[in-house]
């Protein structure tokens, strides 16, 4: 049924794509594809890079890499840091290895907004209830990084998740009035990008995965066409965004079905 899809677009072609639309544009870190020439333009700029592979994901093979005592550090998801004496020796030990694989991405290291100590960003999730449907916003959630992780994938990093509203009154100390309007700017990204992404071909569900940093600011930092529904069934506390998330994918794939016959 899929034989007539275009290909994914991977994070750096996407990134592209979203750069090209005038509202979301502001809200994308900057991005380039992994070059030596790009990784001094990037550490010179910013404090931090994040080197990705384009085609992955579930939170796999991401390094995070930083200056500092007069070394190039280097940290890989979990695994403890690096330390080289000059940026060429670095990127010649990625070279050998990450690189050697698949192409990466390189992208400014947002400044994560925290909770209890550990970086968190936030799952936002738009589906579909039919083929053809309109986007419809079905919950989002905080994930938070597991202990000494660059990442904030749940699974990889052992990290947890709470409610935004818990993740944003912690961290920002902001009353439930500004925790409404931020979330609703959130929402609105959200849709919007969905829609976007139906431009180039359509897709049944988005998450989106949302940043804020240590000021506040909103950030877009991945695009997921294929997300983690199980993701919101750890969210003991509110299994209502679970439930609403089960039973939109349930509603699509009847109204599919039932298309074809």
């Amino acid at each position: 049924m899929h034989n007539n899809r275009k290909p994914e677009m991977g994070k750096y072609l996407l990134w592209q794509y979203f750069r090209r639309h005038p509202f979301l544009r502001s809200y994308l870190p900057e991005t380039r594809r992994y070059s030596f020439g790009a990784l001094k333009h990037f550490l010179n700029r910013y404090q931090a890079v994040y080197i990705k592979p384009s085609a992955g994901s579930r939170g796999r093979d991401i390094y995070k890499v930083w200056q500092a005592k007069r070394r190039f550090w280097l940290k890989e998801t979990t695994h403890p840091a690096m330390a080289f004496t000059s940026i060429e020796k670095l990127h010649l030990h990625l070279q050998k290895t990450a690189l050697r694989r698949e192409r990466y991405i390189i992208q400014q290291a947002i400044d994560l907004a925290e909770y209890l100590g550990s970086p968190f960003d936030i799952r936002s999730m738009a589906q579909k209830a039919k083929p053809g449907g309109r986007w419809l916003f079905s919950g989002m959630l905080a994930k938070v990084a597991g202990k000494h992780s660059v990442v904030t994938n749940v699974a990889r990093s052992h990290g947890y998740v709470i409610t935004v509203d818990a993740a944003l009154r912690h961290s920002f100390h902001w009353d439930s009035q500004k925790i409404a309007n931020v979330k609703k700017e959130m929402i609105q990204i959200t849709l919007l990008a969905a829609k976007h992404l139906d431009n180039y071909q359509t897709y049944r569900e988005l998450g989106l995965d949302i940043a804020l940093d240590s000021s506040g600011r909103i950030w877009i930092i991945e695009e997921n066409t294929g997300p983690s529904h199980a993701l919101f069934a750890r969210l003991h506390s509110d299994l209502s965004m679970y439930r609403l998330i089960q039973r939109r994918s349930r509603a699509y794939r009847l109204a599919k079905k039932s298309r074809r016959k």
